[in-house]
């Protein structure tokens, strides 16, 4: 007793998209294999739909193939409907695989606009004192102040100048030598002394 076997509409669906889904995503494979392994991340991230479509199709359209190696087409001998069948899946594989695929190239291009924020506020340079012999702080925090400020408001910003120089001068703010060179304090820095 012979049996017919036929392929259902459901399982000629489910091949036509299996075989639309692999001819759509096996030009990626590669590509999505590189990088999935690759150091960047959304790239990866997004590699993984890509291969997860290519692995289910090709599971689909290896389960339909196996099913229609015992399908028997009316007038075709088994072996021509299989080897028909293999050449179509390898043909649709073949021309996924050398689809070409527009080529972007960014390089050159200039990248776009975007406010840097920085924490970082910009403060016009300060004026710099080269020191001459006989200069003292004192004398170089009096004479930024001008002529009617109190010995309070002078000691406060010698002790500025001090800070905002400390790296040329050292410890000892009344060790100062002719030719080194001293910026003028920040005037915020003078308040915060006192």
């Amino acid at each position: 007793m012979s049996t017919t076997h036929r392929l259902s509409r459901e399982g000629l669906a489910a091949g036509v998209l299996a075989g639309l889904t692999g001819s759509l995503t096996w030009p990626h494979v590669l590509g999505s294999l590189a990088a999935v392994t690759g150091p960047d991340f959304p790239a990866a991230l997004g590699a993984v739909p890509v291969l997860t479509l290519a692995a289910v199709a090709a599971w689909i359209l290896l389960v339909i193939g196996t099913g229609l190696a015992h399908v028997r087409l009316p007038g075709v001998p088994r072996s021509v409907g299989l080897l028909l069948f293999t050449s179509l899946v390898v043909a649709t594989g073949s021309t996924a695989a050398h689809a070409e695929s527009p080529h972007h190239d960014l390089n050159g291009l200039p990248l776009p606009d975007r406010p840097i924020v920085s924490s970082v506020v910009d403060t016009p340079p300060r004026a710099t004192v080269t020191v001459r012999a006989g200069d003292t702080l004192w004398q170089l925090a009096a004479q930024t102040l001008g002529g009617g400020a109190s010995d309070v408001e002078i000691a406060r910003a010698c002790r500025a100048w001090h800070r905002a120089n400390l790296h040329v001068i050292g410890d000892d703010p009344d060790l100062i030598l002719p030719g080194q060179v001293l910026t003028t304090p920040d005037p915020a820095s003078a308040q915060e002394s006192a």
